[in-house]
Formats: structure tokens, sequence, C-alpha cells
């Protein structure tokens, strides 16, 4: 029992100043135990910060029309995701395709004229249909921006082929070169299949790890091209002029500045390409 006007929020603090009794231990236990509980309850239940804005997002969504609530269900549908990969996929292999039958000279057939616009109005009917969805904030994602960018290149590449033919179109490689950015939309496949997407994570680890570490070896092959160029230089001007370089064009200055110096050692040490010839007559 607590002291007349002491509320039970204050037991901690009566319980430590009356002494160790068990009836004030136990009144101690209690209170922390029912401060836990409410502290537990406010952290826990509360929403969590995606939780709130699926609510956002879903109040907003109300007042939007059916057709508009139908079109952002099915484009960011795992289905949807899934078949617009398989597509990618598609084009990819038509890419190949079409490259090769461009270096051979071959005459193009009909079925990839229609296959190449049955594809392109495929991805001009996805950009729409987020566009007509997401309207303005479609542009506040990258990856909208590159397939926009790229049907509005695919379609004027497709017009021009028509209307002036294939054989006439040299300028127009940029255009098909930059189809091959599409296949970047492959990389949302990966989402599908655990494995994959381990494998990715675990590639751009290791792509963080050898920047660095490229990053280092500069930093030390930089360091050893100064000595080089105070040390061995002088060295390797003696034995070009000697004239023991002769069937070498670049011998004579590998060492001449720091750039040279860091160029020579990529090339013995990182790459092992004629690693002897400067290093062995030196």
């Amino acid at each position: 029992r607590l002291p007349i006007g002491m509320s039970a929020g204050d037991g901690g603090t009566w319980c430590r100043m009356s002494g160790n009794s068990e009836q004030l231990a136990e009144t101690c236990n209690d209170t922390s135990e029912r401060q836990r509980g409410s502290w537990m309850e406010t952290v826990f239940n509360r929403p969590t910060i995606r939780q709130q804005v699926s609510c956002q997002k879903g109040k907003l969504r109300e007042a939007w029309s059916p057709v508009r609530r139908f079109l952002v269900t099915l484009t960011e549908c795992r289905a949807y995701e899934f078949l617009m990969g398989l597509v990618v996929c598609v084009t990819s292999g038509l890419i190949v395709y079409e490259t090769d039958l461009r270096a051979s000279g071959r005459e193009d057939p009909i079925w990839r004229h229609v296959v190449s616009a049955t594809l392109i109005a495929l991805y001009t009917t996805d950009v729409g249909f987020r566009l007509f969805v997401y309207r303005q904030a479609f542009f506040h994602c990258n990856w909208n921006i590159l397939d926009l960018a790229v049907v509005v290149s695919d379609v004027v590449l497709q017009a021009a082929s028509w209307l002036l033919g294939d054989g006439s179109l040299p300028s127009f490689a940029v255009l098909r070169i930059c189809r091959i950015f599409r296949l970047l939309r492959l990389v949302r496949l990966l989402l599908f299949f655990r494995e994959l997407h381990l494998m990715l994570i675990g590639f751009l680890s290791a792509m963080r790890a050898m920047f660095w570490a490229s990053c280092m070896l500069m930093m030390m092959l930089t360091l050893w091209s100064v000595v080089a160029v105070e040390v061995l230089h002088p060295i390797n001007q003696r034995l070009a002029n000697d004239g023991l370089y002769s069937d070498c064009v670049r011998c004579h200055r590998a060492y001449s500045s720091v750039m040279d110096s860091n160029l020579t050692f990529l090339q013995q040490v990182i790459a092992g390409d004629s690693w002897g010839q400067v290093s062995i007559p030196i």
C-alpha cells in the first residue's frame, strides 16, 4: 500500500526510499511491470512508416476513378511485372538477331517487323498506363524516365524506318543502341528469384569492395611511381642511350613521369604484359 497522496507512478521512488521489505519489493515490481507494459503497447501498437504511407495511399486512391484504380492495381501487380520482364527477354533476343542480321547483310524478314512493332506497342501501352495512373509522380522515378526515353527513341526509329527504309538510316545507330538500356529492366526480375537476388546483392557488395581496393591500389602505384621516376628513370635513360630499346616504342619513357610509371606498373604487375622487357635490363 502506498502513502496517501502518492500515485502508482511514484511507487518505484518511494520503494527505494523506504527499505527492502518483501511487500515493498512486490509493489515496486508491479509498478515497473505496469510502466513497461504501457511503454511496449505504445511502441509496438504504433503503425510503422510503411503502414502509414500505405494508409495514406489508400485514402488518396479512393478518390480516383474506377479505371485509374484498376490500372494502378494492374501495373503494381507482380504477375504484370513478371510478364513485362518476359517481354524484355524477347526484346533482348530480337536485338541480338537484328544486330547479326545487319552485320551479315541478309534480307530482313517480314516477321521481324511484325514482332518489333508488337513489342513497341506493348511498351508504349505500358508507359501510357503508368503516365495515366501516376501523372506528375511518373517523373519522380528514374526507371519511368528511362522507359519513356527508350520508347520515344523506338517510335522515332520505327517511324523513320517505315518512311525512309532501313538502308538509309546510318545515322540512327545511336537510337538502336539506346534500346539496350531497356535490358536494365531485367534487374527487376531478380526480385522474383531469391537465389538471383542474393547473387545481385553479393555482386554489388563485391563491386563496392573492388572500387575501394582499386583506389587503394592506385594510391600505392602512384607512391611507387614517384620513387620509380626518381630512381629508375636515370638508369632506364642510360639503357636507352646505349641502344638497348631499339625495337621497343615506349621503353625509353617507361618511367619518364608519374603517369608513365603508373601505366608501366599496370602493364607489367597487374596485367602481366611484357613484364621483363624493361625490368630485366634495369
